[in-house]
């Protein structure tokens, strides 16, 4: 896709632009194929669905997108609340950095897979790192993901799932699989 697309199957937008125009309620749908990125996936905070309403990234039906930051950037940085993202693979990050980090609250990432990261392949802390600990990320849902064979330069840190350093509540994982990452499957610190 493009800038200048019109955002329909024929005229598609590119990823970036889809992310930061989509409206609360409505559907972004990513086809079949391999997106290679040199930057992050950056959904800033304050680009917010609603509960009822949420903004979603989704696989289209029978498609198994796969984002692939190439080894030269950072993964996902979910910092919006109300998003459903679903479907999507997210693959090498750059060493020392996360594939995914949920960062905003009241979010569903469903049937995602994190592999071959350069830190862990999904992390719910903040990225805000001046935020005080009532708007740490709180009440996101991890459903139904793997995430494995993530690995850091150093060997010692990449977990399959974290919550951990700065989380709020409500957090949940259910139905995730974590195997074969460098450091724990799970770092609930």
């Amino acid at each position: 896709g493009t800038k200048a697309g019109l955002g329909t199957k024929e005229s598609p937008l590119d990823l970036d632009t889809a992310v930061a125009f989509v409206a609360e309620g409505q559907k972004i749908i990513v086809l079949d194929g391999v997106y290679r990125r040199e930057r992050p996936l950056e959904i800033k905070k304050y680009n917010n669905g609603q509960a009822g309403r949420l903004k979603c990234l989704f696989a289209a039906p029978g498609a198994r997108p796969i984002i692939d930051f190439s080894q030269k950037s950072e993964g996902v940085l979910l910092a919006g609340d109300y998003w459903h993202i679903r479907g999507l693979d997210f693959t090498r990050s750059a060493g020392n950095t996360k594939g995914f980090v949920v960062g905003g609250n009241h979010n569903i990432i469903e049937n995602c897979q994190f592999y071959e990261n350069g830190d862990s392949g999904l992390q719910i802390s903040r990225i805000d790192v001046t935020a005080p600990a009532p708007e740490w990320p709180s009440y996101n849902l991890i459903l139904n993901c793997t995430s494995f064979a993530n690995r850091d330069p150093a060997e010692n840190n990449a977990d399959g799932f974290a919550a951990k350093l700065t989380v709020g509540p409500g957090n949940v994982f259910r139905g995730c699989i974590a195997y074969n990452n460098i450091d724990d499957g799970w770092d609930l610190f």
